[in-house]
């Protein structure tokens, strides 16, 4: 089990790494998610309506400090489900090769919830990853597509 350690800084303007405490694995700077952000665990998520191609949600991510939204856990992908109106990207892509899925946040790909027989990549540029609206599963889709997307950034602080 984690240690974490909190530090409320009310008006904080700084970029700290810790790079070695034995017994603390995690320290939180600040006060929580910016706001009309959602918090899950140790990153903030916001859903943005604007529809967009896969790499111009991504881009529109990186404006804010952030990603197209990665997601480790049934629990994540049910509260990123919660905040979305419509079908919307997320950060996963097998654009360097296919089959091979990596989200944009550099993160492991250490969980999936793709629909029955997905991805299948059926148009053949199929590379950019999507959740529907009517349920919490993934499909592949061209990049090209329009819709919502998700954002994920880390709440202030350095992982160790």
């Amino acid at each position: 089990m984690k240690n974490v350690i909190y530090f409320p800084i009310f008006q904080l303007v700084l970029n700290l790494c810790i790079t070695h405490i034995d017994s603390i694995d995690f320290i939180f700077l600040g006060e929580g998610c910016p706001r009309d952000w959602s918090q899950f665990g140790f990153r903030c998520f916001k859903f943005f309506n604007p529809k967009k191609t896969w790499t111009m949600a991504e881009k529109s991510c990186h404006d804010y400090g952030a990603n197209l939204a990665s997601i480790h856990s049934d629990e994540e992908n049910t509260f990123i489900h919660d905040l979305i109106n419509g079908h919307a990207w997320l950060g996963g892509h097998d654009a360097v090769e296919e089959g091979v899925w990596m989200w944009t946040d550099g993160s492991s790909w250490d969980y999936t919830k793709w629909w029955d027989g997905e991805p299948n990549n059926v148009r053949r540029n199929e590379h950019s990853l999507m959740i529907y609206a009517y349920d919490t599963f993934w499909n592949d889709s061209p990049s090209y597509g329009e819709m919502g997307y998700i954002c994920a950034k880390d709440l202030v602080g350095c992982l160790q």
